[in-house]
C-alpha cells in the first residue's frame, strides 16, 4: 500500500474526547472515550528536561528527555459531565453543583483531531490532568444588537508520561493493526477505544 502525503498545512480541530484512568498497580486502563463539545482551541508546548556533561571546557554529554506538554484548550462552555469527571466539581441532592477545596487528582488520555490539506490527523495524550479554570464574563454591550458578543472557558492541562515512557501518538487513516489474523484500521476505532501502541524495545 502506498504511504500517504503528508500534510503541508494544518487547521481546523474537532472530535475532541476525553477517556478517564484507572491505574491498578502501575497498569494503566481507559475508559470509553466521551466527546468534549464546544472546543475551539488547543496549544500544548513541550518541556524538556536536560542533563549535562562538562569536559575538556565544552559540554562532554548531553541528554534531553521529554519531561511533559503544557499547554491550554479554549472551550466554548465546558460540559458538566467533563467538570465532574475530570474538576472534581459535585453535586448535591438539589441538583447544585458545587466544589471544594479538595486536589483534583483524576486523569486521563485526551483524543482530537487536526484538518489537513490531504487528510485529517488524529492524536491522543496518555496522561492528562486538567486545572479549574477561572472565572470570568462580561456584560452584554446593547450596541451589539440581537447577536452579543460570547465568551470562552479555559483549561490549563498537562500532558505527562504514563509508567512506561509512552507520552503521545497519532494517527493517520492508512494506519492499521492485525489482531487474530484480522486487520483493523486503527484511524477509523480512534474515538472508540484509546489506542496503546506497542513500544519499540
Amino acid at each position: 500500500m502506498p504511504t500517504p502525503a503528508q500534510n503541508k498545512v494544518r487547521y481546523g480541530l474537532k472530535n475532541v474526547h476525553y477517556a478517564l484512568i484507572t491505574e491498578n498497580n502501575g497498569t494503566i486502563t481507559y475508559g470509553t472515550p466521551e466527546a468534549l463539545l464546544g472546543a475551539i482551541s488547543i496549544s500544548f508546548s513541550a518541556t524538556t528536561a536536560r542533563k549535562i556533561l562538562a569536559a575538556d571546557d565544552s559540554y562532554y554529554w548531553v541528554a534531553e528527555s521529554l519531561a511533559n506538554y503544557t499547554g491550554d484548550m479554549s472551550i466554548a462552555q465546558i460540559p458538566d459531565e467533563f467538570r465532574a469527571d475530570c474538576l472534581g466539581e459535585q453535586t448535591d441532592t438539589s441538583g447544585v453543583k458545587y466544589e471544594t477545596n479538595a486536589p483534583v487528582t483524576a486523569r486521563f488520555a485526551l483524543l482530537f483531531e487536526f484538518d489537513g490539506d490531504d487528510h485529517k490527523t488524529r492524536h491522543v495524550l496518555y496522561n492528562c490532568t486538567a486545572s479549574k479554570p477561572a472565572i470570568a464574563g462580561q456584560t452584554v454591550n446593547p450596541d451589539d444588537g440581537p447577536y452579543p458578543s460570547t465568551g470562552t472557558e479555559t483549561i490549563t492541562i498537562t500532558a505527562a508520561s504514563r509508567p512506561d515512557t509512552l507520552v503521545k501518538a497519532r494517527c493517520k487513516p492508512s494506519d492499521t493493526v492485525t489482531v487474530n489474523n484480522t486487520e483493523t484500521n486503527i484511524y477509523d476505532t480512534w474515538f472508540i477505544s484509546v489506542f496503546v501502541p506497542t513500544l519499540a524495545a
